[in-house]
Protein backbone atom coordinates (compact mmCIF):
# COMPACT_ATOMS: atom_id res chain seq x y z
CA UNK A 1 0.00 0.00 0.00
CA UNK A 2 2.95 2.87 1.17
CA UNK A 3 4.68 2.00 -2.42
CA UNK A 4 1.63 2.51 -4.46
CA UNK A 5 1.09 5.59 -2.60
CA UNK A 6 4.59 6.81 -3.12
CA UNK A 7 4.64 5.50 -6.74
CA UNK A 8 1.04 7.65 -6.89
CA UNK A 9 2.98 10.73 -5.54
CA UNK A 10 5.70 10.34 -7.88
CA UNK A 11 3.40 10.69 -10.80
CA UNK A 12 1.60 13.48 -9.75
CA UNK A 13 5.17 15.44 -9.14
CA UNK A 14 6.46 14.42 -12.59
CA UNK A 15 3.12 15.88 -14.17
CA UNK A 16 3.00 18.95 -12.79
CA UNK A 17 6.48 18.65 -13.24
CA UNK A 18 6.88 18.27 -17.04
CA UNK A 19 3.46 20.80 -17.32
CA UNK A 20 5.19 23.56 -15.86
CA UNK A 21 8.17 23.40 -17.80
CA UNK A 22 5.92 23.19 -21.05
CA UNK A 23 4.53 26.38 -19.54
CA UNK A 24 7.44 28.02 -19.14
CA UNK A 25 8.71 27.14 -22.69
CA UNK A 26 5.41 27.99 -24.18
CA UNK A 27 5.82 28.82 -27.60
CA UNK A 28 4.51 31.12 -30.21
CA UNK A 29 0.82 30.45 -31.35
CA UNK A 30 0.84 29.85 -34.87
CA UNK A 31 -1.37 32.23 -37.26
CA UNK A 32 -3.45 29.64 -38.66
CA UNK A 33 -5.27 29.60 -34.98
CA UNK A 34 -5.59 33.41 -34.74
CA UNK A 35 -9.24 33.47 -34.83
CA UNK A 36 -9.25 30.89 -31.71
CA UNK A 37 -7.13 33.69 -29.70
CA UNK A 38 -9.28 36.30 -31.10
CA UNK A 39 -12.45 34.45 -29.65
CA UNK A 40 -10.68 34.05 -26.16
CA UNK A 41 -8.84 37.62 -26.35
CA UNK A 42 -5.91 35.78 -25.59
CA UNK A 43 -2.49 36.45 -26.92
CA UNK A 44 -0.96 33.04 -25.08
CA UNK A 45 -1.78 29.54 -24.11
CA UNK A 46 -1.27 30.67 -20.40
CA UNK A 47 -3.94 33.42 -20.91
CA UNK A 48 -6.37 31.56 -22.80
CA UNK A 49 -6.81 28.79 -20.27
CA UNK A 50 -7.47 31.75 -17.83
CA UNK A 51 -9.97 33.54 -19.95
CA UNK A 52 -11.45 30.30 -20.75
CA UNK A 53 -12.07 29.02 -16.38
CA UNK A 54 -12.91 32.82 -16.10
CA UNK A 55 -16.26 32.37 -19.03
CA UNK A 56 -17.10 28.81 -17.06
CA UNK A 57 -17.31 29.95 -14.09
CA UNK A 58 -19.49 32.77 -15.20
CA UNK A 59 -21.52 31.34 -17.29
CA UNK A 60 -21.92 27.42 -15.60
CA UNK A 61 -21.13 27.70 -11.89
CA UNK A 62 -24.47 26.36 -10.94
CA UNK A 63 -23.62 23.65 -12.71
CA UNK A 64 -19.72 22.80 -13.38
CA UNK A 65 -16.49 23.58 -11.57
CA UNK A 66 -13.38 23.69 -13.00
CA UNK A 67 -9.62 24.04 -11.34
CA UNK A 68 -6.71 26.01 -12.01
CA UNK A 69 -5.01 22.80 -12.19
CA UNK A 70 -2.43 22.40 -15.65
CA UNK A 71 -4.54 22.12 -18.65
CA UNK A 72 -1.70 22.00 -21.51
CA UNK A 73 -3.00 22.92 -24.91
CA UNK A 74 -0.95 22.22 -28.14
CA UNK A 75 -1.61 24.06 -31.31
CA UNK A 76 -1.14 22.51 -34.30
CA UNK A 77 1.44 19.58 -35.28
CA UNK A 78 0.92 16.79 -37.67
CA UNK A 79 -1.03 13.50 -36.82
CA UNK A 80 2.99 11.87 -36.34
CA UNK A 81 3.57 15.06 -33.82
CA UNK A 82 0.58 14.57 -31.89
CA UNK A 83 0.98 10.61 -31.50
CA UNK A 84 4.93 11.49 -30.48
CA UNK A 85 4.28 14.02 -27.96
CA UNK A 86 1.06 12.32 -26.35
CA UNK A 87 2.48 12.46 -22.90
CA UNK A 88 2.39 16.33 -23.03
CA UNK A 89 -1.20 17.92 -23.94
CA UNK A 90 -4.30 17.54 -22.79
CA UNK A 91 -6.20 19.08 -25.63
CA UNK A 92 -5.07 20.29 -29.32
CA UNK A 93 -6.35 22.59 -31.97
CA UNK A 94 -5.33 21.16 -34.86
CA UNK A 95 -6.27 21.77 -38.91
CA UNK A 96 -8.01 18.94 -40.69
CA UNK A 97 -5.36 19.80 -43.32
CA UNK A 98 -2.24 18.83 -41.21
CA UNK A 99 -4.22 15.90 -39.08
CA UNK A 100 -5.71 12.74 -39.91
CA UNK A 101 -8.15 12.18 -36.90
CA UNK A 102 -9.05 8.71 -38.58
CA UNK A 103 -5.54 7.84 -37.70
CA UNK A 104 -5.57 9.12 -34.62
CA UNK A 105 -9.08 7.53 -33.92
CA UNK A 106 -7.65 4.15 -35.18
CA UNK A 107 -4.37 4.79 -32.32
CA UNK A 108 -6.83 5.35 -29.21
CA UNK A 109 -5.54 9.00 -29.59
CA UNK A 110 -8.78 10.45 -28.66
CA UNK A 111 -10.74 10.70 -25.49
CA UNK A 112 -13.99 8.53 -25.29
CA UNK A 113 -16.46 7.58 -23.30
CA UNK A 114 -19.80 5.11 -23.31
CA UNK A 115 -21.58 6.48 -26.43
CA UNK A 116 -24.21 9.15 -24.51
CA UNK A 117 -27.04 11.16 -27.00
CA UNK A 118 -26.69 14.06 -24.93
CA UNK A 119 -22.77 13.88 -24.62
CA UNK A 120 -21.78 17.36 -25.37
CA UNK A 121 -19.19 16.49 -28.28
CA UNK A 122 -21.96 14.43 -29.73
CA UNK A 123 -24.59 17.52 -29.85
CA UNK A 124 -21.84 19.60 -31.55
CA UNK A 125 -21.06 16.68 -34.24
CA UNK A 126 -24.47 16.07 -34.91
CA UNK A 127 -25.00 19.19 -36.07
CA UNK A 128 -22.51 20.16 -38.26
CA UNK A 129 -22.36 18.56 -41.79
CA UNK A 130 -21.81 15.04 -42.49
CA UNK A 131 -19.20 15.68 -44.55
CA UNK A 132 -17.09 17.47 -42.25
CA UNK A 133 -16.82 13.71 -40.57
CA UNK A 134 -15.54 11.48 -43.00
CA UNK A 135 -14.23 9.68 -40.44
CA UNK A 136 -15.78 6.45 -38.41
CA UNK A 137 -14.52 4.90 -35.15
CA UNK A 138 -14.41 1.70 -34.78
CA UNK A 139 -16.27 1.03 -31.47
CA UNK A 140 -19.91 2.65 -31.97
CA UNK A 141 -20.51 2.63 -28.41
CA UNK A 142 -18.03 5.09 -27.40
CA UNK A 143 -18.74 8.78 -27.69
CA UNK A 144 -15.53 10.82 -28.63
CA UNK A 145 -14.52 14.16 -27.90
CA UNK A 146 -14.23 16.24 -31.03
CA UNK A 147 -15.26 19.45 -31.21
CA UNK A 148 -14.92 21.41 -34.47
CA UNK A 149 -14.52 25.43 -34.03
CA UNK A 150 -14.74 26.55 -37.42
CA UNK A 151 -14.45 25.57 -41.39
CA UNK A 152 -13.00 27.71 -44.37
CA UNK A 153 -14.90 25.94 -47.41
CA UNK A 154 -12.90 27.80 -50.08
CA UNK A 155 -9.61 25.55 -48.60
CA UNK A 156 -11.46 22.47 -46.82
CA UNK A 157 -9.76 23.31 -43.54
CA UNK A 158 -11.58 22.61 -40.50
CA UNK A 159 -10.44 23.99 -37.06
CA UNK A 160 -10.86 20.69 -34.56
CA UNK A 161 -10.46 20.46 -30.99
CA UNK A 162 -9.88 16.77 -29.31
CA UNK A 163 -8.69 15.66 -26.37
CA UNK A 164 -5.55 13.19 -25.75
CA UNK A 165 -7.03 9.95 -24.27
CA UNK A 166 -3.11 9.25 -22.71
CA UNK A 167 -3.17 12.60 -20.82
CA UNK A 168 -4.49 12.05 -17.33
CA UNK A 169 -6.39 15.42 -16.83
CA UNK A 170 -9.18 16.63 -19.64
CA UNK A 171 -11.98 18.69 -19.18
CA UNK A 172 -14.40 19.18 -22.26
CA UNK A 173 -15.82 22.61 -20.62
CA UNK A 174 -12.47 24.52 -22.28
CA UNK A 175 -13.64 23.31 -25.62
CA UNK A 176 -17.63 24.03 -24.83
CA UNK A 177 -16.33 27.43 -23.88
CA UNK A 178 -14.55 28.48 -27.11
CA UNK A 179 -17.79 27.12 -28.80
CA UNK A 180 -19.99 29.20 -26.44
CA UNK A 181 -17.30 32.51 -27.20
CA UNK A 182 -17.75 32.54 -30.92
CA UNK A 183 -19.62 35.10 -32.39
CA UNK A 184 -23.58 34.47 -33.26
CA UNK A 185 -21.78 34.27 -37.42
CA UNK A 186 -19.61 31.94 -36.29
CA UNK A 187 -21.33 29.86 -34.52
CA UNK A 188 -24.64 29.15 -37.52
CA UNK A 189 -21.34 29.12 -39.99
CA UNK A 190 -20.57 26.28 -38.55
CA UNK A 191 -23.40 24.52 -36.86
CA UNK A 192 -26.13 25.99 -38.69
CA UNK A 193 -27.68 27.62 -35.36
CA UNK A 194 -26.25 29.82 -32.74
CA UNK A 195 -26.81 28.12 -29.06
CA UNK A 196 -26.38 30.35 -26.07
CA UNK A 197 -26.12 29.72 -22.68
CA UNK A 198 -25.90 31.79 -19.10
CA UNK A 199 -27.38 34.64 -21.02
CA UNK A 200 -30.10 36.78 -18.80
CA UNK A 201 -34.10 37.22 -19.56
CA UNK A 202 -32.58 40.69 -20.09
CA UNK A 203 -30.05 39.91 -22.47
CA UNK A 204 -32.05 37.42 -24.90
CA UNK A 205 -35.12 40.12 -25.31
CA UNK A 206 -32.13 42.80 -25.87
CA UNK A 207 -30.50 40.30 -28.91
CA UNK A 208 -33.43 38.81 -30.39
CA UNK A 209 -31.14 38.43 -33.47
CA UNK A 210 -28.16 36.85 -31.87
CA UNK A 211 -29.55 33.32 -31.06
CA UNK A 212 -31.56 30.94 -32.27
CA UNK A 213 -31.82 28.04 -28.94
CA UNK A 214 -31.08 28.78 -25.17
CA UNK A 215 -30.44 26.95 -22.22
CA UNK A 216 -31.91 29.65 -19.52
CA UNK A 217 -31.74 29.21 -15.81
CA UNK A 218 -35.34 30.73 -14.26
CA UNK A 219 -37.93 30.86 -11.59
CA UNK A 220 -39.86 27.73 -11.61
CA UNK A 221 -42.88 28.06 -13.00
CA UNK A 222 -43.28 31.22 -14.51
CA UNK A 223 -39.85 32.66 -15.42
CA UNK A 224 -40.30 32.44 -18.53
CA UNK A 225 -42.94 34.44 -19.15
CA UNK A 226 -41.24 38.30 -19.64
CA UNK A 227 -39.50 36.09 -23.26
CA UNK A 228 -43.01 35.12 -24.12
CA UNK A 229 -44.93 38.45 -23.48
CA UNK A 230 -41.89 39.74 -26.17
CA UNK A 231 -42.89 36.94 -28.71
CA UNK A 232 -39.64 35.36 -29.11
CA UNK A 233 -40.58 31.85 -27.66
CA UNK A 234 -41.90 29.20 -29.78
CA UNK A 235 -43.99 26.87 -29.46
CA UNK A 236 -41.89 23.23 -28.86
CA UNK A 237 -45.25 21.30 -29.74
CA UNK A 238 -45.05 21.49 -33.63
CA UNK A 239 -42.78 18.52 -32.87
CA UNK A 240 -44.37 15.96 -32.06
CA UNK A 241 -41.62 14.60 -30.06
CA UNK A 242 -42.54 17.45 -27.32
CA UNK A 243 -46.25 17.22 -28.65
CA UNK A 244 -46.15 13.64 -26.88
CA UNK A 245 -43.76 13.79 -24.19
CA UNK A 246 -44.75 12.80 -20.91
CA UNK A 247 -43.68 13.76 -17.29
CA UNK A 248 -41.85 11.88 -14.80
CA UNK A 249 -42.62 11.52 -11.16
CA UNK A 250 -40.38 10.22 -8.21
CA UNK A 251 -38.02 8.94 -10.87
CA UNK A 252 -35.58 8.43 -8.34
CA UNK A 253 -34.51 9.90 -4.58
CA UNK A 254 -32.43 12.48 -6.53
CA UNK A 255 -34.92 13.14 -9.36
CA UNK A 256 -38.70 13.91 -7.80
CA UNK A 257 -39.53 15.28 -10.43
CA UNK A 258 -39.59 15.79 -14.20
CA UNK A 259 -42.64 17.95 -16.21
CA UNK A 260 -42.48 17.14 -19.70
CA UNK A 261 -42.50 21.18 -20.26
CA UNK A 262 -43.06 24.42 -19.13
CA UNK A 263 -46.44 26.25 -20.62
CA UNK A 264 -47.62 29.40 -21.18
CA UNK A 265 -51.33 31.00 -19.59
CA UNK A 266 -52.74 30.05 -22.25
CA UNK A 267 -51.13 26.34 -22.67
CA UNK A 268 -48.58 26.61 -25.24
CA UNK A 269 -45.37 24.23 -25.15
CA UNK A 270 -42.42 27.54 -24.27
CA UNK A 271 -39.85 25.23 -22.80
CA UNK A 272 -38.31 21.72 -22.06
CA UNK A 273 -36.67 21.30 -18.46
CA UNK A 274 -33.04 20.01 -19.20
CA UNK A 275 -32.68 18.18 -16.36
CA UNK A 276 -35.35 16.91 -13.93
CA UNK A 277 -36.11 18.70 -11.01
CA UNK A 278 -33.89 18.74 -7.85
CA UNK A 279 -30.58 17.16 -9.14
CA UNK A 280 -29.50 20.38 -10.76
CA UNK A 281 -32.21 22.64 -9.54
CA UNK A 282 -31.15 25.99 -7.66
CA UNK A 283 -33.62 26.68 -4.77
CA UNK A 284 -36.72 27.46 -7.04
CA UNK A 285 -34.83 27.83 -10.32
CA UNK A 286 -34.78 25.03 -13.50
CA UNK A 287 -32.26 25.10 -16.56
CA UNK A 288 -34.73 25.40 -19.68
CA UNK A 289 -34.45 24.93 -22.92
CA UNK A 290 -36.20 27.28 -25.41
CA UNK A 291 -36.06 28.21 -28.94
CA UNK A 292 -36.41 31.72 -30.80
CA UNK A 293 -39.44 32.68 -32.11
CA UNK A 294 -38.25 35.09 -33.74
CA UNK A 295 -35.06 33.64 -35.72
CA UNK A 296 -34.90 33.00 -39.18
CA UNK A 297 -33.31 29.73 -37.90
CA UNK A 298 -36.19 28.86 -36.20
CA UNK A 299 -37.13 24.64 -37.72
CA UNK A 300 -33.40 23.79 -37.68
CA UNK A 301 -33.21 25.34 -33.85
CA UNK A 302 -36.56 23.20 -32.95
CA UNK A 303 -34.69 19.81 -34.37
CA UNK A 304 -31.90 20.06 -32.64
CA UNK A 305 -33.70 21.06 -29.60
CA UNK A 306 -36.03 17.79 -30.00
CA UNK A 307 -32.73 15.81 -30.70
CA UNK A 308 -30.91 17.16 -27.26
CA UNK A 309 -34.04 16.30 -24.93
CA UNK A 310 -34.78 13.10 -26.44
CA UNK A 311 -31.27 12.03 -25.85
CA UNK A 312 -31.39 12.73 -22.35
CA UNK A 313 -34.53 11.40 -21.89
CA UNK A 314 -33.34 8.25 -23.31
CA UNK A 315 -30.06 8.32 -20.89
CA UNK A 316 -32.21 8.78 -18.08
CA UNK A 317 -35.53 7.10 -18.13
CA UNK A 318 -34.60 3.50 -20.39
CA UNK A 319 -33.06 0.71 -18.98
CA UNK A 320 -29.99 -0.36 -19.70
CA UNK A 321 -30.86 -3.05 -22.11
CA UNK A 322 -33.09 -0.40 -23.51
CA UNK A 323 -30.33 2.08 -23.30
CA UNK A 324 -27.80 0.02 -25.08
CA UNK A 325 -29.95 -0.28 -28.01
CA UNK A 326 -30.41 2.96 -28.21
CA UNK A 327 -27.28 4.31 -27.76
CA UNK A 328 -26.46 2.35 -30.76
CA UNK A 329 -29.34 3.29 -33.01
CA UNK A 330 -28.02 7.11 -32.05
CA UNK A 331 -24.58 6.00 -32.90
CA UNK A 332 -24.78 4.60 -35.91
CA UNK A 333 -27.02 7.71 -36.91
CA UNK A 334 -24.69 9.98 -36.17
CA UNK A 335 -21.67 8.30 -38.30
CA UNK A 336 -23.18 6.97 -41.23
Amino acid sequence: MFKKLVSLLIGICLLLGTTAMAAKEEQPIPERFASVMEVCNATTAAEMHQHLIDYINATWADYYTTSNLPFPVRFGGTTEDLIADKRNWAMAVVSTKDVDIQKLLDSNMIKHWSFSSSDPSVLSLWLIPPALRPYRPRDLTQSYDIFYFDYDAQTDDATVLIFNENYPITETLFARALLDMRSTEQKRAMEGIARVNGWTVEELIAKPKDWDVAEVLVPYPDGLEPLDQAGMLLDLSQSDYFASRESFEHISDWWTEGPNGIYSADKRFIGAPVFPFTLFDKEDHALILIVNAKSDYADAALRYAEYCIKGMDDVMFSDIDAWESLALEYSTELWQ
